[in-house]
């Protein structure tokens, strides 16, 4: 059984000599007169070592947890140019419907005088266009 100071032993483990202290009040190393045990150091060692792989495990946990959060925020986002890419493709398509009114609705309007039934074909016009594109169908 090896005998060493608190100064030495603070110095190798890197710690403060009130801290070899205070493990000496809570009895995690042996103190005799005003040396410390070396055997206890090796138990410390051992302990510490423990301590410091369950906080490894403990922060790759974290880290996987993370990953898993990360993928499932991912999976319900979709990415920008497939997004941008739908955009485009129902522009379009709302487009093409909307310029497509005119032609159907001319024969109708060249017949009639009272603005208002104008108005109104138009508007009938347009809201089954758009219904018809909100419920999938393509012009």
């Amino acid at each position: 059984m090896a005998l060493i100071k608190k100064s030495e032993l603070a110095q190798k483990l890197g710690v403060s000599k009130a801290y070899i202290s205070k493990l000496i009040r809570e009895g995690k190393l042996k103190k005799q007169g005003k040396l410390v045990d070396d055997e206890s150091l090796n138990r410390y060692k051992s302990l510490k070592d423990q301590l410091l792989e369950a906080k490894l495990h403990n922060e790759e946990l974290k880290g996987e947890l993370l990953r898993e959060r990360v993928k499932e925020i991912e999976s319900k986002y979709i990415p920008k140019k497939e997004a941008i890419a739908v955009f485009e493709e129902r522009g379009n398509t709302v487009r093409n419907a909307v310029l497509k009114i005119p032609g159907r609705v001319a024969d109708a309007i060249a017949l009639m005088t009272d603005i208002r039934a104008i108005n109104q074909l138009l508007r009938d016009e347009i809201r089954a266009t758009l219904f018809r594109i909100s419920e999938g169908a393509k012009e």
